[in-house]
């Protein structure tokens, strides 16, 4: 079996899978939904049909699911020539704000119940119903987060971790019928209110993920030290600095990072270095690197000195992490390089200004222009050299 044909079937278990999950998702939830609404109806409790309700939408959100993951998985088109894999960050969005209208519409319903109180008369076979619903609502969250997680699906970890709230409402509702089987106690509205809030923190909490995953997150630092130490190992390269990581779906991960190699390795040996450790990146960690490439000169003796007091001055400006792209001139006395920068409150302008102070009080003798790179890669504060 070729890679290509391993590539495309591991895509096809994952689209299964996920589609699969969110299956059994929809019809449990509509199957709660309806049983927890016979039982709000009967008993009249809010807090019981709020919680039907809040099933209800689940298994829509769950159909939503299912949709977006059969059009994520279509192939490139020249119209969407990277694909259509980031639509199951927008399904994961779109479900988020479901069910942050379901539970503002149901705090609504909870708190007119605590204003025109209605004592609810739940049986104990009720109870003993609802408290099965919350066994299954635990089996939901354990499968959607296992396949969440292990298939990279934001909208079935939102899911599930929707579904775990599910359970946590309710116990809740279960504990306001107890109190009125026992105890002739109304508390329904209040605890209405309760799952209410719940399902609107849940909703926010995923309307977060789905938000950073579409503006885009940095590499992890496992993974971008994987990535730096696989580019090093390919000689004559020498350093790896600003990697750039774009998401375009759970499973497509491209990138941009920029490389040093001495300047007397010819195109032909840098081209090499770059494809082979292009080639690892994707085969081990299925990420496609685009190379930057710098010839620096840092390495000559009579330069090297002058490389050590530029990266000492730099370093000491606020949010600078390294020196790289270094190339210097002795006659006149002219250097060249990149800054890369710690993303912080710190304006470019400040960044650039106390760059350029640190130069003047440390090497006045150095006619210095240098570019600033902003990156959450390589923020070890060590400079170039140590790195290799």
């Amino acid at each position: 079996m070729t890679r290509d044909q391993e590539s495309a079937n591991n895509h096809k278990s994952r689209e299964q899978i996920i589609i699969r999950t969110g299956w059994i998702s929809c019809l449990l939830n509509a199957a709660f939904a309806a049983l927890k609404f016979i039982i709000g109806s009967v008993s009249h409790s809010v807090a019981i049909t709020t919680d039907a309700m809040n099933n209800l939408s689940d298994s829509v959100s769950s159909v939503v699911t299912i949709l977006g993951t059969r059009v994520a998985e279509k192939k490139p088109t020249a119209k969407h020539p990277l694909g259509y894999g980031r639509v199951e960050y927008l399904t994961a969005l779109v479900i988020a704000v479901t069910i942050i209208v379901a539970g503002y519409e149901f705090f609504k319903t909870s708190y007119l119940r605590i204003l025109h109180p209605v004592f609810s008369t739940v049986t104990w076979l009720q109870i003993v119903l609802l408290t099965a619903t919350v066994l299954g609502k635990i089996f939901m969250y354990r499968l959607d987060m296992k396949n969440g997680k292990k298939y990279r699906s934001q909208a079935l970890i939102a899911s599930g971790r929707d579904a775990l709230n599910d359970s946590l409402s309710t116990t809740l509702t279960i504990a306001a019928a107890l109190a009125a089987v026992l105890w002739k106690i109304d508390i329904d509205g209040w605890v209405g209110l309760i799952i209410s809030v719940m399902i609107i923190w849940s909703g926010f909490q995923s309307l977060m993920d789905a938000t950073g995953s579409i503006l885009g997150r940095p590499a992890s630092s496992d993974t971008a030290g994987q990535i730096r130490k696989i580019i090093l190992s390919c000689p004559p390269i020498i350093g790896a600095y600003d990697l750039v990581m774009n998401s375009i779906g759970p499973e497509n991960m491209r990138g941009t990072i920029e490389v040093e190699v001495p300047d007397d390795t010819n195109a032909e040996e840098a081209s090499g270095a770059m494809t082979r450790a292009q080639k690892e990146i994707q085969e081990r960690l299925g990420i496609h690197l685009t190379f930057g490439l710098h010839v620096v000169n840092y390495g000559q003796p009579e330069i090297a000195p002058i490389y050590r007091k530029v990266c000492d001055a730099v370093l000491t400006a606020p949010e600078v992490c390294a020196v790289h792209g270094f190339r210097c001139r002795t006659n006149p006395l002219q250097a060249e390089f990149i800054v890369s920068v710690r993303y912080s409150d710190c304006s470019e302008k400040q960044i650039r200004t106390a760059v350029e102070e640190s130069l003047k009080r440390s090497c006045p003798e150095i006619e210095a222009s240098f570019e600033i790179d902003f990156t959450d890669f390589g923020t070890d504060k060590t400079g170039a050299v140590s790195e290799r």
